[in-house]
């Protein structure tokens, strides 16, 4: 959220606690922190910067950070013209130039005075926190904070900073995705784009993780695809895995949490089985049926056949509505009533059918429909 009120020492920022604040210009402030620092813009200012160069780690709430974003409102709101001094003012100016051009080369060109012909090859740039010494040589404002080389992709790297100091519920979701795919991603801006594309396409992250790897490929390549879908195995086996240790029965919230990952984004309707040993702890999860939008084949021989070959005691159903509807249709109740008498012949429980839609998971014997 955006602060209606000047920083001031003291206050927090997305680095800390504020030391040192330095007025530049009705619109602009540049802060320090122990280990951080950058510059903070009014909300009137952060709408006059050309909206993709906009979109960097903290501008959401008008905070610029300085190892690779403060150049962003100190170019486009030309704060040179406001430090003590028309020499630190030209050369902060500079230090902008170039640090525009290696964190935000692709976008450079939106703003006018800040294109370079070629990459100056120079490790690290003063700040426009600086402050000058007698001998002229700019001096970082905090003893206790060094100027880091340059990375090259130093969006990335604020990302996962914010995570370890605020936690992953510091991100906003596209964030989220855009950290997940800088793995894949030679650069931010390309994660960025692939993150767009995906979201326009599914609508969400748990639709995305939810999606096939050739839904995927088709939007993103093989590459991120393969990565998503390693993603979301790894957290069903994780969501998977205490319900292989207790009863499924008094574990409800596993249950429903496990089955949301697993089916809550797919965008066909598919039909598992929850095979169960005596104690009703899970023996496996097998995808027994898988159709269109609306409909998943289900044969009841094969789900019994099937759950003698495991030694399985119990079952429960479960299938999805990828339109999002949470009510049972008449041949979801249908389908269930012969699965039951299936069982009953051999001996085998069918303790409940479980419905995902979203993310909400309906039960049928909640319903009174078992």
């Amino acid at each position: 959220m955006f602060r209606d009120t000047l920083p001031r020492p003291g206050d927090c920022s997305p680095w800390g606690l504020i030391d040192t604040t330095t007025p530049l210009g009705p619109d602009a402030v540049a802060v320090s922190t122990p280990s951080h620092g950058g510059i903070w813009v009014t909300a009137q200012a952060l709408e006059t910067i050309p909206e993709p160069l906009r979109v960097t780690a903290y501008s959401s709430g008008g905070w610029f950070e300085e190892d690779c974003d403060w150049c962003v409102p100190y170019l486009a709101l030309g704060l040179h013209r406001f430090e003590d001094g028309p020499e630190r003012g030209a050369q902060n100016l500079a230090a902008a130039q170039k640090t525009l051009w290696h964190c935000h080369k692709d976008l450079a060109g939106l703003l006018d005075h800040a294109g370079y012909d070629r990459a100056p090859s120079v490790d690290s740039f003063p700040s426009p926190l600086a402050s000058r010494s007698a001998g002229g040589d700019v001096q970082e404002a905090s003893r206790m904070r060094r100027f880091q080389p340059m990375r090259t992709d130093d969006r990335l790297s604020a990302l996962r900073r914010r995570v370890r100091d605020q936690g992953a519920g510091s991100l906003q979701e596209t964030e989220v995705l855009v950290l997940l795919l800088g793995r894949c991603c030679s650069t931010a801006p390309e994660a960025g784009a692939i993150a767009g594309a995906l979201l326009g396409r599914f609508g969400s992250i748990p639709k995305i993780i939810g999606a096939t790897i050739p839904e995927i490929s088709l939007v993103a390549g093989d590459e991120v695809a393969v990565e998503l879908a390693l993603f979301h195995d790894l957290a069903r086996q994780i969501l998977e895995f205490p319900l292989h240790k207790r009863s499924v029965l008094s574990s409800w919230s596993a249950v429903l949490a496990y089955l949301k990952l697993s089916l809550g984004g797919r965008s066909r309707e598919a039909f598992h089985v929850l095979f169960l040993d005596r104690a009703n702890q899970l023996i496996a999860d097998e995808r027994m049926g898988e159709g269109t939008i609306d409909h998943a084949p289900v044969y009841p021989r094969e789900i019994m056949r099937r759950a003698l070959e495991l030694a399985a005691s119990a079952c429960c159903l479960v299938h999805n509505h990828p339109t999002g509807s949470s009510t049972p249709s008449g041949a979801d109740i249908e389908m269930t009533r012969r699965v039951v008498e299936a069982g009953k012949a051999i001996g085998i429980a069918i303790h409940d059918h479980f419905l995902v839609a979203g993310d909400q998971v309906v039960s049928f014997k909640g319903l009174g429909l078992m």
